[in-house]
């Protein structure tokens, strides 16, 4: 294993397992031991129970248990009773399997007992084994360690290990694996002199031959525990799950904090009031039987107490053992690992709770997440303010849609009489008095009379700190009335006063309005960087006309409201959403004019993307929400959204499209938008949105374009002679008056860009009849166009369409050459749209279609070059991924050459980067380095692209692993594990961002690394590359079933090597339901990969004794691959193994059948072995197959004559001689 790993990425794969042990390792030994005979040192041993010692039978062979004793802590504790296992000896050169001993000890002292495992090492593994040895650099008896590798099975039910020299003593000594747990017992070594390893007796023995203590040790290890934490890797799940080892711990708050820290439902700074629904949560959680609900919502308005309820759940059944805690699918880490670490906390035996915060609109999400995880051991507990549609269209696939209360718990006031809530609002008071350090003195009778008015959590906790915070300011409470009807207005004043004084402090100034609007800026605006939320600030400042440095508080907000690590945020919002409603709806009651209020979020979003604005359009239907009475900032607040979206060409509307996703599960008001644009509006704002590539913002394009293809539709005359006279007349006499558009290009032009969205959003079969209409129409006008005219439209006459920056838009001076331009462009869409397909030759023909095309619009239009670079390039993509580097590399140089030709350094740049990578691929060092040489002479770090075209991922990603291949061919290997660990962070912080657009590419890097050999935990990173497409929120394309399909048969096939064959035969049933949905839409993928799942799965099925589903599944891969019906020749070497499977089951199954006395049964299963293996003959004649046939027959044979059918076992026996007799000629 190292030489084939390499030493770089063999110490790659032994730190985390290394770290694991060393936390493991300080509980071991205190419960290792020395066996003493006669008082002397014989070897080694380690408590399983609080009374009981395992050693090996042959330390303490032939004494009584009288002479036995165990040296624990420099206590000699004497021996009352052994049993060993077996009792005597036998024949062979070392006591005979399994050798152990359970030594029972008269005297309980305090030591820790060893978490024993019910599974042996795996096979090629690293483990640490501990005992005591007479030979250390110390005098005397020490402890020792040893790190031994896993060989295999040798004489089961023992395991052989290598590496290390197995000392005198050490038998009796504990092993420990990656798991933290004790998975055997040290035996014998192979040779005291040399380091050959020796043998071990796995985990699987000790549990076959000591069940019951195996049982007992198990219950002094419950959840919890030290021992069973550190094993099952607890601290590890919970951060990955929740972004932190400890989320329920109470954090202590930090110097100064704003007043809604001590609110915030996080901190827990009030004590939780019992309510009913928590035992009721409490009861569903703990129900392990089957069927048991998955998921429950609880509903309740805002400040209701959803948060903190969910927060007691968590920490009842965190104190219990259980991974538990809260997050907000929409925070800045997503749910990016959610869904493969709840997997995996789960196979490592830990019961996972988790409660999702505001998770309204997000139906699609959460239901991918539910339907990723395992049923029987997860608990997931939704908090919503309503059920409305995003609810009713909650649909979660697998068993779960079964699993969902679709009852939700509706959470009911805090308090329900005066007398509750006057208790509620005193202990609230308490604390908050103890926490701000204030004195406890009598409430103003006032203030009770406002307390007893509140029923709900957050308002009885925020009038209570209200008057803590009243108190501490002035020493006082108010003796006359106030109005704190809503305890969170005076709230946000304080909120406001806090940040002033600390602006102030730091030498900024401001006023109460200006301070509003800057504690709004975090929440409305998800600033990346520093640099965009100070030129957001910078922005509001200068709207305001105000002084201050808007560096400085960005700097203050950032300290006041850190973001979380790790994710994208540079500045978190408010911790409240009820509050920064309270505070949103202040600054529209402050702004005088709904223009200023406008002009406001403008400034403030004018450097955000239409992703970034989302948040603040969520913030601003939410509080349109919240106001049920008629006031006039209910109207502020829908005329700012509407004003906001109207400004700048509409350029937000995709972001309320979103934002109306999330927060009531429609769009009313973006399909009110989109039915007043026309077409040429609607097309510009969905070729922005299809630029930024996010999956939410596609579909708002997706939903323009079809408003402007349903306008040019509907503008069309109809086929009558006269409609066709009327077309002619708008072409060639506009002077008549007649409408000047041509609603026919301008439909083709709309059904093209449909059928480029549809592609990005994965829906390929809707694109291609667009594509195909698109494609007919336009080659229909340039074929005719000598009989048309070269006719000279002006500006505003022709298809709203033109092509500049990306080539998204044309205006049209001369039909020809536009015409050209436009069907070079949906011909390339169209040889997408084939591709998807799986019609690769039509879609190659389609490509040179196109760039002849393009090649035909630089006629007339120069700038048509970039289409032909554009064009090339995917050309190039193409036929590299399909292992044709010739046409790849020509493709690539005629690129190069146009963009020399129109002196586009940066073009040719890139170029050169792309040529450069292939020229590397293809082993041609000298030549890429010369390529790569050029590329940075023209322009510097231009061999970035922002998409790479081979990994489609972005630019960052495509240079770290471009700068990783490059190391690891220098054999840098620790460097190249640095750029693609820094490539990993970068795609997960993406995906977790936008999980639909990013989570592809994320899994396709991750199996990438496997497959290159670079990850040293292949099945834990392709454990997470399918939990990943598993959860991906959406439909699964064709494209995305690929990446799906694949990491599942890479992770089966990994599992099985590891001998994890029941986690193999789940994922390879897994990738058999993946691959089947894959192949009507792409058989020539999908084919060839589900026969190799229905392989992997009969394989793993025969290793667990499951022979019947091992032979189906057999069977299956056979007709399978079979079913090349488009292929002239098969993949014999396949339909090999396949049949090799097929026999390996049969066999067994008839050893079965023979076994419970069904001969005929039996005979029937070994005529099929013996069918099977003659039909491999033909299929393949290599040496290996030649042999396994040649078994198979003889173990037919050998099974027919225990059948008592010796003359049908002469055939087959007969065969396998001639078989081997013609291979032993044929190697002569």
């Amino acid at each position: 294993m190292h030489e084939l790993l390499g030493g770089e990425v063999w110490q790659m794969a032994t730190d985390a397992q290394s770290l694991l042990i060393q936390s493991v390792l300080p509980l071991a030994e205190r419960c290792t031991v020395q066996i003493l005979i006669d008082g002397m040192f014989a070897g080694s041993g380690f408590f399983v129970l609080p009374k009981q010692v395992l050693t090996c039978a042959h330390v303490v062979h032939r004494v009584t248990p009288a002479r036995v004793q165990v040296r624990w802590d420099d206590a000699d504790l004497d021996v009352g009773e052994m049993r060993l296992l077996p009792s005597e000896p036998g024949a062979g050169p070392t006591y005979a399997a399994p050798d152990l001993a359970l030594l029972t000890v008269k005297v309980v002292r305090d030591h820790p007992i060893a978490l024993c495992s019910s599974r042996g090492p795996v096979p090629l593994s690293t483990v640490l084994a501990l005992g005591f040895v007479a030979e250390t650099p110390a005098v005397g008896v020490g402890v020792h360690a040893m790190s031994l590798e896993v060989v295999g099975p040798s004489a089961p039910p023992l395991v052989r290990v290598k590496s290390d020299r197995i000392l005198p003593g050490m038998s009796g000594g504990l092993v420990i694996d990656d798991s933290g747990a004790v998975c055997g017992v040290v035996k014998t070594t192979a040779d005291g002199q040399r380091s050959a390893g020796g043998w071990i007796v796995p985990g699987n023995a000790l549990a076959a031959c000591l069940p019951e203590v195996m049982t007992l040790n198990a219950l002094e290890h419950p959840p919890g525990s030290m021992w069973w934490n550190i094993a099952t890797r607890r601290a590890e799940f919970t951060r990955r799950i929740f972004g932190s080892s400890h989320p329920l711990k109470r954090a202590e708050p930090p110097p100064n904090p704003p007043p809604s820290w001590w609110l915030d439902p996080r901190h827990q700074i009030v004590p939780f009031q019992a309510r009913p629904e928590l035992a009721a949560l409490l009861e569903w959680a703990r129900d392990n039987r089957p069927g048991t609900d998955l998921v429950k919502l609880v509903c309740g308005p805002g400040g209701v107490g959803k948060t903190r309820l969910a927060l007691e759940v968590a920490g009842r059944l965190e104190s219990e053992g259980w991974v538990a805690g809260l997050r907000q699918p929409d925070d800045p880490l997503g749910l990016s690992h959610v869904a493969e670490a709840i997997s995996a906390a789960a196979e490592r035996g830990h019961r996972v709770f988790i409660a999702l915060d505001y998770v309204e609109g997000l139906g699609r999400e959460i239901s991918h997440l539910v339907s990723a995880v395992p049923p029987a051991s997860v608990r997931i507990l939704l908090l919503a303010r309503h059920a409305g549609a995003w609810w009713n269209s909650f649909a979660p696939g697998g068993e779960a849609k079964h699993l969902i209360d679709t009852q939700p718990v509706d959470l009911g006031p805090f308090a329900h009489d005066s007398g509750s809530s006057l208790n509620r609002f005193s202990a609230a008071l308490g604390e908050f008095r103890q926490r701000l350090q204030q004195r406890a003195g009598p409430v103003p009778s006032g203030l009770l009379a406002e307390a007893v008015q509140h029923r709900q959590a957050l308002s009885l906790h925020a009038l209570a700190l209200v008057v803590a915070l009243h108190e501490q300011e002035h020493g006082e409470l108010p003796s006359g009335a106030v109005d704190w009807s809503d305890p969170l207005r005076p709230l946000v004043t304080h909120e406001r006063k806090h940040f002033l004084l600390a602006a102030r402090q730091l030498g900024i100034g401001g006023d109460q309005p200006a301070a509003g609007q800057a504690l709004l800026a975090p929440t409305l605006f998800p600033a990346r960087t520093a640099e965009q939320a100070v030129t957001a600030l910078a922005s509001v400042f200068k709207l305001n006309v105000c002084a201050s440095n808007a560096a400085e508080v960005a700097e203050l907000l950032r300290h006041l409201y850190p973001p979380p690590e790790p994710g994208m945020r540079w500045w978190a919002p408010l911790p409240l959403d009820r509050l920064s409603e309270t505070l949103l709806i202040q600054v529209l009651t402050e702004t005088p004019a709904i223009q200023s209020v406008t002009s406001y979020f403008s400034a403030l979003l004018d450097s955000a993307t239409a992703w970034q604005a989302v948040d603040s359009l969520v913030l601003l239907l939410r509080t349109r929400q919240t106001l049920t009475n008629p006031e006039p900032v209910e109207q502020a607040t829908e005329d700012c959204i509407d004003a906001l979206v109207r400004s700048q060409d509409y350029r937000l509307l995709g972001s309320l499209y979103v934002a109306e996703q999330r927060v009531l599960g429609e769009n009313p008001r973006t399909s009110s938008h989109i039915s007043g644009l026309d077409a040429a509006d609607a097309g510009q704002l969905a070729q922005d949105l299809i630029n930024t590539g996010r999956q939410g913002l596609l579909e708002c394009a997706l939903l323009l374009l079809e408003h402007g293809a349903r306008i040019a539709r509907d503008r069309q005359p109809d086929d009558s002679v006269t409609g066709r006279l009327i077309t002619t007349l708008r072409e060639v006499v506009p002077e008549l008056g007649f409408e000047r558009l041509d609603t026919s290009r301008a439909d083709a032009v709309f059904q093209m860009f449909r059928a480029e969205t549809l592609l990005e959003l994965g829906r390929g079969v809707e694109a291609l009849p667009l594509a195909g209409e698109a494609v007919a129409y336009l080659r229909h006008l340039v074929e005719h166009q000598a009989s048309l005219g070269h006719l000279a439209y002006d500006e505003q006459s022709g298809p709203v369409i033109r092509f500049s920056e990306g080539l998204t838009r044309i205006t049209i001076s001369d039909s020809a050459s536009d015409d050209s331009a436009l069907l070079a462009r949906a011909l390339h869409v169209y040889a997408r749209a084939l591709e998807h397909q799986s019609l690769d030759e039509e879609g190659l023909t389609a490509r040179h279609e196109a760039i002849s095309m393009a090649f035909a619009a630089m006629a007339t239009d120069p700038q048509a070059y970039k289409l032909v670079l554009e064009y090339q390039a995917g050309l190039y993509q193409r036929h590299a991924t399909a292992g044709r580097f010739d046409y790849a590399e020509r493709a690539l140089h005629e690129a190069i050459d146009v963009a020399q030709a129109h002196a586009d350094g940066h073009g040719t740049a890139v170029l050169l980067s792309e040529l450069a990578d292939l020229l590397d691929r293809t082993k041609r060092y000298p030549e890429a380095a010369t390529a790569l040489a050029r590329a940075h002479r023209l322009r510097g770090g231009a061999d970035l692209p922002e998409r790479d075209p081979d990994t489609l991922l972005p630019h960052e990603v495509a240079r770290l692993r471009r700068q990783a291949l490059g190391l690891i061919q220098q054999g840098r290997l620790s460097e190249a594990r640095v750029s693609i660990g820094h490539a990993i962070d970068y795609l997960r912080q993406l995906e977790a961002d936008d999980p639909q657009t990013y989570a592809d590419r994320l899994s396709t890097f991750l199996g990438w690394t496997v497959t290159a050999g670079l990850d040293p935990r292949p099945v834990d990173t392709l454990a997470e590359a399918v939990a990943i497409m598993r959860r991906r929120p959406g439909t699964k394309t064709p494209y995305h079933l690929d990446v799906y399909g694949l990491n599942l048969l890479m992770y089966a096939d990994r599992l099985r090597l590891a001998s994890r064959f029941d986690q193999s035969a789940d994922a390879s049933k897994e990738a058999v339901h993946v691959l089947e949905q894959l192949v009507p839409h792409d058989p020539e993928r999908g084919v060839p990969m589900l026969a190799i799942a229905w392989e992997v799965l009969s394989d793993s099925a025969r290793q667990l004794g499951r022979v019947g589903e091992a032979v189906i599944a057999a069977e299956r891969a056979i007709e399978t691959e079979e079913s090349h019906t488009w292929k002239p020749i098969k993949r014999l070497d396949k339909l090999s193994l396949y049949r090799h499977r097929l026999c390996l089951a049969l066999l067994e199954a008839a050893g079965l059948e023979l076994r419970d006395g069904m001969t005929e049964r039996a005979v029937e299963l070994l005529r099929r072995t013996i069918a099977e293996a003659k039909r491999r003959i033909d299929l393949d004649p290599s040496e290996s197959a030649t042999v396994d046939i040649a078994g198979h027959l003889i173990l037919a044979g050998v099974k027919l004559m225990e059948a008592n059918q010796p003359g049908l076992a002469l055939g087959p026996l007969a065969d396998a001689c001639d078989r081997s007799e013609e291979h032993t000629a044929e190697r002569q």
